[in-house]
């Protein structure tokens, strides 16, 4: 059987778009009643070229929905697939035990198949091995990298329903939040050199290009994550631990924990991309931040050695994370336990009196104790406010206790010196 220049045109008057299937041609054979049957296939999808070639048992055992193997290979938008094994009952799409491996330069070349907004992850690799039926398949043995970032584990998809519904576990060692466009996996002439700009412009903290959150509307999860490495952020995030689930465009990561400068940090985050503006939520808190270290990874000082109790809850809506952080409401919570603080950093803010207490005492001191201390700040459309929290009860009660015991033996002193009464 051959066809050669077929087209099949579909409009979708309600969304108005066109999709366009080109055959430039398609050719099945079957060298004998039992032999094997050979495809051969070249067309465009949408004007993206793609070929498929391989084999299948013969047409006799697929109609008697016999066992058949199956060997196939394709080219499409930019990715190399394989698909090889066995499915036991055709007719009803069960029994099914394949092997397959994709592998492409980048996500966002698959454009032409799904839509805009895919991300530019880079080179693409991925092997599993799928087991089930039509409306279950179970895939194992999954191995996924895509540019510095990997993902294994096993996951189960589920058709019935109104969305395709994926659960299970999945494990990396790196993984990257926003990944920048790596090199191609395919060699290419290199891009002729540019001359620098007359005047650069400074780099955006946080990108103003929208968010792609559509494809959240179109799949429901329930994935348990770790993560040795999470990277892309501000500071770097180790043993991470997540559960994620997502409904109808609702996303919930709870819980959500981390190493943060070796400080377990855990949270709540939530993405609604059910609005026509997505809105998120993000509540964390650490009962033991090594904030001293924070700071210095970090490289904003080293001015700090410390603990803290951290707190932060912060709600925000936007299209791009740009307007997103510029709209963030909420409050961050700092609150140190014993400490110290470099002589330098205190006079700056005391105006030189670590100086005249460390002369009165004990000399000169590189370090100033600090007992406690603490910081509240209010975020009001992505501005933060620094704002006087009361002191806990616990400090004020242990402060009055103090100036009492401290009261008690001034007047015991007094009354040893100059011999006083009893009142």
């Amino acid at each position: 059987m051959e066809i050669r220049r077929g087209r099949l045109t579909y409009r979708d008057g309600r969304a108005g778009e066109t999709l366009r299937l080109d055959l430039a041609e398609v050719a099945a054979r079957v060298a004998s009643p039992g032999a094997p049957l050979t495809l051969e296939a070249n067309g465009a999808w949408n004007r993206a070229p793609f070929s498929i070639s391989g084999s299948i048992d013969s047409p006799g055992r697929l109609a008697s929905g016999k066992s058949v193997k199956l060997a196939l290979k394709g080219e499409a938008f930019g990715f190399d697939a394989m698909l090889s094994g066995a499915v036991a009952r055709p007719t009803r799409g069960a029994g099914i035990d394949l092997l397959v491996a994709v592998g492409g330069d980048d996500l966002s070349s698959l454009a032409p198949a799904i839509g805009p907004g895919l991300p530019k992850l880079g080179p693409v690799d991925l092997s599993a091995r799928l087991t089930g039926d039509a409306w279950k398949i179970e895939v194992d043995k999954l191995q996924l990298k895509f540019g510095a970032s990997d993902l294994s584990g096993k996951i189960v998809l589920r058709t019935p329903g109104p969305r395709l519904r994926v659960t299970g576990t999945l494990a990396s060692t790196t993984l990257g939040l926003a990944s920048p466009r790596s090199e191609p996996r395919r060699s290419a002439a290199p891009a002729a050199e540019k001359p620098p700009p007359v005047e650069a412009r400074p780099a955006r903290v946080f990108p103003d290009e929208p968010i792609a959150l559509d494809g959240l509307k179109a799949v429901d999860l329930d994935l348990k994550m770790s993560v040795g490495r999470l990277i892309g952020s501000s500071h770097p995030l180790t043993d991470d631990e997540a559960r994620l689930k997502l409904g109808n465009g609702m996303l919930t990561v709870k819980p959500l924990s981390a190493l943060v400068a070796s400080s377990r940090v855990g949270g709540t985050l939530r993405v609604d991309a059910r609005r026509d503006i997505p809105k998120l939520s993000l509540a964390l808190k650490a009962s033991e931040l090594d904030l001293g270290r924070l700071l210095k990874e970090a490289g904003v000082t080293d001015l700090f050695e410390g603990n803290a109790a951290f707190s932060a809850r912060l709600a925000g809506t936007g299209r791009s994370a740009a307007t997103l952080m510029a709209g963030l409401d909420g409050d961050v919570r700092l609150l140190t336990g014993a400490g110290r603080l470099k002589t330098e950093a205190f006079d700056a803010a005391v105006g030189g009196a670590s100086a005249a207490v460390g002369t009165l005492f004990s000399g000169r001191k590189q370090w100033t104790v600090v007992n406690c201390a603490a910081a509240s700040f209010a975020v009001t459309r992505g501005r933060a406010t620094s704002r006087a929290p009361p002191p806990p009860k616990k400090a004020v009660e242990k402060l009055e206790k103090d100036a009492e015991d401290l009261l008690k033996g001034l007047g015991k002193g007094f009354r040893g010196i100059f011999g006083g009464g009893k009142n």
